[in-house]
């Protein structure tokens, strides 16, 4: 399937990001019928903290890749 990735800064609170994530998987969850079978459609999602200096792009992306096939 396809991925993309949601980078947010400066987060404070984790529910934040959680009711993101969570608004996220709702808009791209769908069911559908067609040719009378039904069709649904859903997404995982892998969330990544990271607040130290070392955590760059291309590590946050690493871990919230794991998280995502974790998921």
């Amino acid at each position: 399937g396809d991925e993309f990735a949601i980078f947010i800064s400066h987060v404070h609170e984790t529910n934040f990001v959680l009711e993101r994530a969570e608004q996220v998987r709702k808009k791209l969850s769908m069911e559908f019928q067609k040719n009378f079978e039904l069709i649904k459609i859903t997404c995982s999602v892998g969330i990544c903290f990271g607040s130290k200096p070392e955590f760059d792009f291309q590590s946050l992306y690493v871990c919230a890749d794991k998280a995502l096939y974790r998921a």
